[in-house]
């Protein structure tokens, strides 16, 4: 049984009844967008990031991105009301 609290939210987001959009995958699809993002902004402005004393090479952002990127875009599309 869903809480009143999601169905609350849910409302607040213009969210009509269950089969139209559900709140966890797009949280999901906004988090790895937004992690998208940051692999991005690493590649554009060459910022360095080192993980216990180990250099993580930039190129690694160019998978980050694509990955993150094709997640969030995945999550979005799969989300959309039908």
């Amino acid at each position: 049984m869903r809480g009143e609290h999601t169905d609350h939210l849910n409302l607040k987001l213009g969210i009509r009844n269950e089969g139209d959009v559900k709140i966890t995958p797009l949280i999901a699809a906004i988090i790895f967008g937004l992690v998208s993002v940051a692999h991005l902004l690493r590649l554009i402005f060459r910022v360095q990031v080192t993980i216990c004393a180990i250099a993580v090479p930039i190129w690694l952002s160019v998978f980050g991105f694509i990955f993150a990127g094709a997640l969030a875009v995945w999550l979005w599309l799969e989300n959309r009301p039908k």
